[in-house]
């Protein structure tokens, strides 16, 4: 998590590992937490060196600023995804987090069972026990993995597709080589550890075993894949609906008087008391009496 300063915008970097990163609001929120501790912390300085009305004139140029940095329309999003976003619909449709560990721990569980298997083979069989048939094993796993990673970014892409999202100039051509090796490496695996069968059967037997193996691994990479692929396609779409409502919601909390409101609160704690404060308060009214409005300071 990178700290957020005052006048830059926020992003996912500035997130905390806690935040709710499906909370419309969540980038204003942010965003107005390092306005209100600013604005304490410039009252404050305004105070101790200009005084009660220097420190009230200085309102201006903070205003200035925080139009200047926050109210900008940053993204442009389809109003659909935008309606989305802000109905949890985009949650809904996420795959979890505990979902895809799920997944993951299927997929290094087939992994290990299919290495485990052969080999298991091969110490019951000594006379074929060789680096080569170890190697078989490690690469039946990698033509899993491969297919499996090509596969399920097909997939992705075929979802964006089917949902409007624009393709963000992806090529298809890494993926579909993915899995044209990875298949190859599979069939090639069977094959080999087939060949040496003296029966038609046992051959066979041999032949679709050692595929089974292999697509069971590339079943589980798609899939884990896929539902990585299709979360960070709909947090992006959030963080977008999240980037288009910050501005309206500074442009409500200026025009309400909220952030004038904390600027002059925090100058009338430092004339009451004397002294710089630091941290936020929360006035009770919107505009405390003897000093102008947010309007009448423009």
């Amino acid at each position: 998590m990178m700290p957020l300063s005052f006048t830059v915008p926020a992003k996912r970097e500035h997130f905390p590992p806690d935040a709710d990163v499906w909370d419309i609001n969540l980038i204003f929120r942010l965003e107005k937490k390092c306005i209100d501790d600013h604005l304490v912390e410039q009252a404050g300085a305004a105070w101790g060196e200009r005084g009660l009305d220097g420190a009230i004139n200085g309102w201006d140029a903070l205003e200035n600023a925080i139009k200047g940095s926050y109210l900008k329309s940053r993204v442009a999003l389809n109003t659909n995804i935008y309606n989305a976003a802000n109905s949890g619909q985009l949650k809904n449709e996420a795959p979890t987090n505990g979902q895809i560990r799920k997944i993951t721990a299927l997929f290094v569980l087939s992994v290990i069972a299919e290495i485990s298997v052969m080999l298991v083979q091969l110490l019951f069989d000594p006379d074929n026990f060789n680096i080569f048939a170890i190697a078989y094993a490690l690469m039946l796993a990698v033509g899993g993995v491969a297919q499996g990673w090509g596969v399920g970014h097909l997939q992705g892409k075929s979802w964006r597709a089917k949902t409007n999202r624009p393709l963000e100039g992806e090529q298809s051509l890494s993926y579909w080589m993915a899995v044209g090796i990875g298949t190859l490496l599979i069939l090639f695996i069977a094959a080999a550890r087939s060949s040496g069968a003296f029966e038609p059967f046992t051959m066979f037997l041999t032949f679709g075993v050692t595929l089974i193996f292999g697509e069971v691994v590339a079943f589980f990479e798609a899939l884990r894949e896929k539902y990585k692929y299709v979360r960070d396609a709909l947090l992006n779409d959030m963080l977008h609906a999240q980037q288009m409502e910050a501005p309206d919601a500074h442009s409500k909390e200026l025009k309400r008087g909220g952030y004038y409101t904390t600027y002059k609160a925090a100058v009338d704690k430092a004339e009451q008391t004397g002294r710089r404060i630091s941290k936020p308060e929360k006035p009770q009214t919107p505009s405390p009496a003897g000093y102008p409005s947010p309007s009448d300071t423009n």
